[in-house]
């Protein structure tokens, strides 16, 4: 499951996708109008948000069997994981996340990626979008510990933030 599989991923992976979540559509998912009919078919009370009943309720419709979950608990703690921004919902910026990480490709969506590059090395300048994305320093540190190198006083390169989307397929 897509939740349980972004709840896995460190928190300069959850940086580095929740940057390109924020500058992709449902354009760059594999399947765009599946993406947003579902996110539409669960939102039921329309808010843009999918909190746990609606999440519950929604794949227990869309399964008709054995609930894959052994509880409820489970359920909560994917959505939980799959939550980058401790909501305790899933907005839509959460929804396209979980896509683009079933997105095999995504470290060579190069549009997405040099976009969310931009964004990403305007935070030092940006305190709104430092507060947004976190320390970028987390996703130098993370590539730099992938590809065993040593971190220098240098910017984020887009080939360390193509690194770290690697490394959230692994």
């Amino acid at each position: 499951l897509l939740m349980q599989r972004v709840g896995a991923l460190e928190q300069p992976q959850k940086l580095a996708l929740s940057a390109c979540a924020f500058v992709a559509t449902e354009a760059d998912l594999g399947e765009p109008v599946a993406w947003r009919s579902l996110f539409l078919f669960l939102d039921t009370d329309c808010d843009g948000q999918l909190n746990r009943e609606e999440l519950r309720n929604g794949l227990k419709r869309l399964v008709r069997r054995d609930w894959s979950f052994e509880n409820d608990g489970q359920l909560d703690a994917a959505v939980d994981a799959a939550d980058l921004k401790g909501s305790r919902t899933m907005d839509w910026g959460d929804w396209i996340a979980m896509g683009l990480l079933g997105t095999q490709r995504l470290s060579e969506e190069m549009g997405i990626v040099r976009i969310a590059h931009r964004l990403l090395t305007r935070v030092t300048l940006d305190a709104d979008i430092q507060a947004q994305f976190g320390d970028v320093l987390q996703i130098r540190e993370f590539a730099c510990a992938l590809q065993l190198k040593a971190l220098d006083k240098g910017d984020l390169t887009i080939e360390e933030l193509r690194v770290v989307l690697e490394s959230c397929h692994h």
